[in-house]
């Protein structure tokens, strides 16, 4: 998956999948605009930067996760600023 540098969409909802897409998402997947991995096995931190390092994201979608801490000031700043962004948590 990640030799796909042109990737824009990544939808993987209800595999089972863990690990840290999110962090390589903003190294692999530099255009990435829609990253949906609803209902999966993340037990993760969110990574501050994402929102910031993926400007043409416009969806994420990780409700039904295993996702740990809170929503970093960084996001809320981001989507703030960017009303067109659809995130979707849940903690």
């Amino acid at each position: 998956w990640y030799s796909w540098r042109h990737l824009e969409m990544f939808w993987v909802d209800q595999n089972c999948l863990d690990g840290d897409i999110l962090g390589n998402a903003v190294i692999h997947w530099p255009k990435l605009r829609s990253l949906d991995l609803y209902s999966n096995d993340f037990s993760v931190k969110l990574p501050p930067n994402i929102l910031h390092d993926l400007p043409q994201l416009v969806q994420l979608q990780l409700q039904d996760n295993n996702l740990s801490g809170t929503i970093p000031k960084e996001w809320i700043d981001e989507i703030e600023t960017r009303p067109y962004l659809d995130v979707n948590l849940q903690l």
